[in-house]
């Protein structure tokens, strides 16, 4: 009787483990609303910022699937002003992908500009500093202004970094850096962070 019973309904025990895993799974995965409610209490976040950035992820998600991928990612850090190598876009969906699925859906894009915010607030510090040097207001600094400026905020950049910096940013006639450019290839470069404070 038993055997029919439990070829018929299972023995219970399958359907225990089952039910048991179902519930781990929906206390695991949280909704994408408690997700973004979450991000507004973290970062304080007001309601009208994530709408705008709930309309800036609509835009960006061409295929109207609800998630962003390379090329929709890639779309979005040119818009920033980046020209990205397929290795910097995945990297950025690797940063901000907590589910690991390869794409970013709207919570992890609203953390992901959170950060980009963030990073631009520090970039504009790190500008400020710079622009203190730049006595002639043009935008340029000299290579030994440049080194000072770094010094003064406490950034460890060595020679050999401070080189390719200066091979790459755009110089004017007398050979000083366009300092907003140094300042972009410092955050692309980890040197300058969101934890340095400035």
């Amino acid at each position: 009787m038993n055997q029919i019973f439990e070829s018929c309904f299972g023995s219970g025990k399958y359907e225990e483990e089952t039910v048991e895993k179902q519930l781990e799974v929906e206390i695991l995965a949280k909704t994408d609303k408690e997700k973004v409610a979450e991000c507004q209490a973290k970062y304080n976040i007001s309601d009208k910022k994530v709408q705008q950035f709930q309309k800036s992820f609509t835009m960006l998600d061409k295929d109207g699937n609800e998630k962003l991928d390379t090329s929709e990612v890639g779309n979005a850090m040119h818009f920033w002003g980046e020209n990205p190598t397929i290795y910097e876009i995945q990297a950025l969906i690797n940063q901000f992908d907590h589910d690991g699925n390869g794409t970013i859906e709207f919570p992890e894009y609203l953390v992901m500009m959170v950060h980009k915010q963030m990073e631009s607030e520090t970039e504009k510090k790190c500008s400020i500093a710079f622009s203190h040097f730049d006595s002639n207001k043009n935008g340029y600094i000299t290579l030994e202004d440049t080194k000072k400026g770094l010094e003064e905020q406490s950034l460890a950049c060595s020679d050999q970094m401070l080189q390719e910096i200066t091979t790459i940013v755009e110089k004017n006639v007398d050979g000083d850096l366009k300092y907003s450019q140094v300042v972009k290839l410092l955050r692309k470069k980890d040197i300058l962070t969101l934890k340095d404070g400035i």
